[in-house]
């Protein structure tokens, strides 16, 4: 039985505890990838497009908002309520800190787990 003795540096492996670990090693069987992302299937719904979901944001949906603004100016109550929706948000944000499109090759590696 060989004993390490630990000095002032890291522990140094003998031979025979490397071939003891080894062998516990291949015992265990390797547990395949389960993807934690997924991606929707988009490929039948057509892309939105960006200037056709803002012009929609920005037209009233609630019948007595627009009977209310017809006859006069809509009041500043009407323009401030409660935070901005996603469509004012993406107007306003600089280019640098919009989100990058992800192509449909880095989805298909992403939903891999990896190279194949």
């Amino acid at each position: 039985m060989e004993v390490c003795f630990q000095a002032k540096g890291p522990i140094r492996a003998t031979s025979a505890s490397l071939r003891h670990s080894h062998s516990n090693m291949g015992s265990k069987p390797f547990k395949p990838h389960t993807p934690l992302i997924r991606f929707p299937d988009r490929r039948d719904n057509p892309k939105p497009n960006v200037s056709e979901v803002l012009r929609s944001a920005a037209l009233p949906s609630h019948p007595s908002i627009s009977q209310h603004s017809k006859g006069s100016k809509s009041p500043d109550w009407l323009k401030h309520q409660g935070p901005p929706d996603t469509a004012e948000i993406i107007k306003t944000l600089p280019q640098k800190y919009r989100r990058k499109l992800v192509s449909q090759e880095e989805m298909e590696f992403i939903q891999r787990g990896g190279p194949e």
